[in-house]
C-alpha cells in the first residue's frame, strides 16, 4: 500500500498555512485584491474591462483624479456556520494610469454578468490652424509688395516674437565692443 505523506496531519504545515492566510489577509484588508482588467482603445474610446465576481452595481466606485481610474468593489459573503467556505468576502480595489487624451468627465460604466466596462472617450485632436501671413518681396520695379501666403502653424517655420517698436525721437546705440 502507498502511503501519501501530504495527507497526513502535520502541526508544522497546519502553523504554516495559518501564517500564510494571516498575511494574505492583512494584505487584503489594507489594500484590497486586485481584479483582472484588460484595457484597449477604438477609434473613439479607452475602454477599460473588469472581472467583478458576485459583485453588484451597487457595490462598484469608479474615480478619476490626476490622470488615475480607481476601481474600487465589494463582494459580500453572508457570515453563517458553513460545513465548508472557500470564498469569503472580498474588498477589490485597483488604480490605473490612463492616457491623457481622455475625458474623464464623459465616462460611462456598465457591470453586467461580473464584467465592468468603461468607456472613456477620447478627445479629438483638433486640426493644425491655418495662418495668413503677408510675406514682402521685391517686385522687377524695386518696390515691395505684400504677397499673402497659407501656411500651417508649426509646419516649416517657427514664430519670432516681434520686438517692441522703438519711440520716435530715440537713437538705437549700436552694442558695445571690446577693446584690446
Amino acid at each position: 500500500m502507498i502511503r501519501w505523506r501530504f495527507y497526513e496531519p502535520n502541526p508544522l504545515r497546519d502553523m504554516l498555512d495559518q501564517m500564510l492566510q494571516d498575511s494574505r489577509r492583512t494584505m487584503r484588508e489594507t489594500r484590497g485584491e486586485p481584479m483582472p482588467v484588460n484595457v484597449h482603445e477604438t477609434a473613439d474610446a479607452v475602454v477599460v474591462e473588469a472581472v467583478l465576481p458576485g459583485v453588484k452595481p451597487d457595490d462598484v466606485e469608479v474615480n478619476t483624479g490626476e490622470g488615475v481610474l480607481t476601481i474600487t468593489a465589494r463582494h459580500t459573503v453572508e457570515e453563517r456556520d458553513y460545513f465548508h467556505q472557500e470564498f469569503r468576502s472580498v474588498e477589490f480595489h485597483r488604480q490605473l494610469v490612463l492616457p491623457a487624451e481622455t475625458k474623464y468627465d464623459a465616462a460611462s460604466a456598465d457591470l453586467e454578468h461580473g464584467l465592468l466596462t468603461i468607456r472613456i472617450p477620447k478627445i479629438k485632436a483638433k486640426p493644425p490652424e491655418k495662418i495668413r501671413v503677408q510675406v514682402s518681396r521685391k517686385n522687377s520695379s524695386g518696390g515691395a509688395s505684400p504677397t499673402p501666403i497659407e501656411a500651417t502653424r508649426g509646419e516649416g517655420y517657427e514664430e519670432v516674437p516681434s520686438k517692441p517698436p522703438r519711440k520716435p525721437g530715440t537713437k538705437r546705440t549700436p552694442p558695445k565692443r571690446s577693446g584690446r
